[in-house]
This record gives structure tokens, sequence and C-alpha cells, in this order.
């Protein structure tokens, strides 16, 4: 028997692809995970994603997803899927992590670190580099794309001291509602005795799993979903599954190169924050948006305003639409 499949990502933090098999399209296979050539996990290949349904994959549950932290070393790894039970490796399924040893320091527990540091209660300006700002160059290049309506439901992730609410209000965007998710309870509080409106809620929150009492169909974050461990797979996939067919995803990240090629991820020191940083190329945004079931209309760059030492906050601006 034949099998297909590919390992689309590889990082010290997350493997990621698919397997199928063409003479049983309904059945979910599993894969080996194999590392400096130990086996360490064996696992079901069974999450949806849309494009591989719309490739004629099954019905698309056929994806894997799996962090190796835990077990590589200091040295260079050697990283191996194969379908579970045979000797088949997935294309590109071998790959070499590198060494760890020169990278920064990772904590014990990386997905928990990545959360904590954004539950606390900090001032609004460390928010955003050390300085307050609008949401007006967002909402800029949003106009490009749609108007809003009395009819529209909006889900912003990370509200933080609500710039992006605001800017709205300012500019008298009409909406059905407004939904603020964010994971600290004490920004929650704030941004609740800020704003009074009826049709305006916040609530505590991770994006990746948060069920959502109905759907939506504009979806805002700015200066977020690059703090999304180990990716931002899974917010978009429950995104997608919480969203109207035709809705939009406004969501910036950052934007160190013009051309969108710089791939990496990281921890910053503790004495920085401590925060978890990942930086996407414009391949990797185009893949993680398709593969959650979003076509990305434009990535356009904008900059937030200047940060406290008066450098330029560039970022990249991806729309996206709901297929």
């Amino acid at each position: 028997m034949t099998f297909r499949g590919h390992l689309d990502e590889a990082h010290e933090f997350s493997l990621h692809g698919w397997a199928h098999s063409d003479a049983m399209p309904k059945l979910s296979l599993s894969v080996d995970i194999v590392i400096n050539r130990r086996l360490v996990c064996r696992l079901p290949a069974d999450s949806y994603r849309h494009d591989l349904e719309a490739a004629g994959l099954g019905d698309g549950r056929k994806a894997f997803s799996f962090n190796p932290f835990d077990h590589l070393t200091a040295a260079e790894n050697l990283v191996e899927v194969f379908v579970s039970g045979t000797d088949q490796l997935l294309y590109g399924g071998r790959r070499i992590l590198p060494d760890l040893s020169s990278k920064q320091v990772i904590p014990a527990d990386p997905s928990l670190k990545a959360e904590s540091r954004w539950q606390g209660d900090e001032n609004d300006a460390s928010l955003t580099w050390g300085n307050l700002m609008t949401g007006d160059s967002f909402f800029d290049r949003v106009e490009e794309h749609i108007r809003f309506s009395d009819e529209v439901r909006v889900v912003e992730v990370g509200p933080g001291y609500g710039r992006l609410l605001r800017t709205m209000l300012q500019r008298k965007y009409p909406f059905r509602s407004f939904l603020g998710l964010d994971l600290s309870a004490a920004r929650i509080n704030k941004l609740r005795r800020q704003f009074f409106d009826s049709s305006v809620q916040f609530e505590v929150g991770n994006c990746s799993n948060f069920k959502f009492d109905r759907p939506f169909d504009v979806g805002l974050s700015s200066a977020t979903f690059e703090h999304l461990f180990p990716s931002i797979e899974q917010a978009l996939m429950n995104f997608r599954s919480n969203m109207n067919s035709g809705g939009m995803l406004f969501i910036d990240f950052i934007r160190q190169d013009e051309a969108l090629a710089v791939s990496k991820a990281y921890f910053e020191p503790d004495s920085a924050g401590g925060a978890y940083i990942r930086i996407y190329s414009r391949q990797e945004l185009d893949r993680f948006f398709n593969e959650a079931g979003f076509v990305v209309e434009a990535v356009h760059p904008i900059v937030l305003g200047k940060g406290a030492q008066g450098e330029p906050i560039n970022r990249a601006l991806v729309c996206a639409t709901a297929r």
C-alpha cells in the first residue's frame, strides 16, 4: 500500500504535517515521530485542515502536530516522521534541527510560560513598545476591504487597553456586537470599566480554544498573534470554525524585513520580559491561513506608531477572507 504525506514545518517547538492513503481515503493514519533514531511518539494524523479536504484528501482529517522540544538534545537533532508501522518517510520528513546550546534559555514548560507572560496587570504603554498608540493606521487599511454595518459581529483578540475599539468608536463604525478576548483578568476588568456600551463585551480566554456562543463576521488582532505558542495554527482554525463564510480577519504581525522572508521563534530573556516571539515569513503566513480555511487577500505594510526610543513599529497587516 502506498501513502502520501508531508512534513510542512519543523521547529524546536512544532512538527506539523499530514498523511493520507489513496487506497483508503476515509482512514485516518498515524505517524511515528523519530528523534535521534529513537521513536518518541506515535500519534494520529486526524486533525482537520480545510486545504486538505479541498485538495480531495478524504474529509480533510489528515493532519498532525507535535511539540518535540522535550526530546531534543543540546547537539544537532535528527528528526524523522514516518507513516506508522512502515518505513515510508513523509515527503520532507527528515530534518536536522539546529544546536539548541547556541540559543536562548528555554523554560521548562514553554507553553505555560508563553501564556503566563500576558496574564498580569502591566501599565498600558508597556503593551505597545513603551508608548500609547491608536488603531488609526490599522483601520486605514481595514477600510479598504470592508464596510461595518449594524449586523456585523466583531471579535478582537488581545484588546490590551482598548486602542482598536476606541478607534472604532471614534470613527463611528456601526456593529451589532463586539467581544474582546484577553488572557489577563486584570486588563479585562479595566476595559469593562472604560467601555459601557451594551453591545460591547470582554471575556478572559485563550483564542486557540475559546468557545464562542455565536458565529462572528470580523476578527481583529494587533501585536498579539506573534506571542501564540508554538504557532498561530490552532487559533486560526478555532476562528474559522466560529466565523461566517465570507467574514474577514485582520491581524498584524512583525515586519522585520520588507519581503517578509525571515522566519524564527524564540523566548526573550526574563530581563526583557520573557515573552515568546515568533516572526513569520510570508510563505508561512499564506500556508497557515490557507490551511485553516482562509484566503489571504492582501498583506499591507503599516506603522502602528513609534516606540519609546522613537523607533517605528513596523507591522504586516494580513487581510483574509473565510472560505
